[in-house]
């Protein structure tokens, strides 16, 4: 199909063939239509986003006009920082100040460039419990191309350190001490490009290897058995002859 845009007897034939760019993360833009509008040129799609809605793009369009060398030129329509939350997007293109002069068959190449996505835990899972000494997995994903995030510890709310950086593998392993301290733990995962992702694992035990109660028997146990032989050690000395009263001595003359 081609689309006839007329001004002042310059032709200038649109084709329907586009070149659409998908980005090494997986989006794609869909449903890709023309229309001229006058003076204007509309172009709108659907950018269909890869893990969240509250993924941003940077839009650009360009033209084979001249090799796809440099983004035309927007009369309407934002390209930065565009959210996929609003599915379809359309851009009016200024024909005259674009192709000015130009006659032939045109093609479109439009590239989406994913500019944040959020991260997202996978885990650790809602009130997991470890005993101290066992290795702690944390696993998210997100984040755009090459970027890199920070492994942050925190205990009761508050930050107790950062246990890894340039972490770009979406995964971290905390061997926990043997000694870690008892108490509610979680990790924070902070993008080192973008200050504002960042986001908490859900809250994680730290328990001791063995209950207390469990400890505490056998020196209970221990306590009794000293008692017991100690008492029963004193009531058979008693009953060796030791209760019987001594004579009294004679008396004086």
């Amino acid at each position: 199909m081609v689309l006839c845009y007329l001004r002042t007897f310059t032709v200038l034939l649109i084709s329907t063939l586009f070149l659409i760019i998908t980005d090494a993360q997986g989006q794609s833009l869909e449903n890709v239509q023309v229309q001229v509008d006058g003076d204007d040129i509309n172009v709108s799609f659907d950018l269909v986003y890869k893990t969240s809605l509250q993924e941003k793009y940077d839009i650009e369009i360009y033209s084979s006009r001249d090799n796809y060398t440099e983004p035309l030129k927007i009369k309407e329509g934002e390209l930065k920082d565009v959210p996929a939350l609003n599915r379809r997007h359309t851009f009016i293109l200024d024909g005259m100040e674009n192709f000015a002069e130009f006659k032939g068959e045109i093609d479109f190449q439009i590239i989406a460039t994913m500019v944040y996505s959020p991260v997202i835990i996978d885990r650790p899972f809602e009130s997991q419990s470890y005993k101290r000494g066992r290795m702690v997995e944390v696993k998210w994903h997100g984040g755009i191309e090459n970027e890199t995030f920070a492994v942050e510890l925190f205990k009761n709310g508050v930050k107790m350190e950062t246990l890894e950086e340039n972490n770009q593998y979406g995964s971290y392993n905390w061997a926990m001490s043997s000694k870690q301290k008892k108490g509610k733990y979680q990790f924070a995962i902070q993008s080192e490009k973008n200050m504002q992702n960042k986001v908490l694992t859900p809250e994680f035990k730290v328990k001791s290897k063995v209950p207390f109660i469990v400890k505490a028997l056998p020196v209970l146990a221990a306590g009794a058995a000293a008692y017991f032989i100690l008492n029963s050690g004193g009531e058979s000395g008693g009953s060796g002859g030791g209760t019987e009263s001594l004579p009294n001595p004679p008396a004086l003359p």
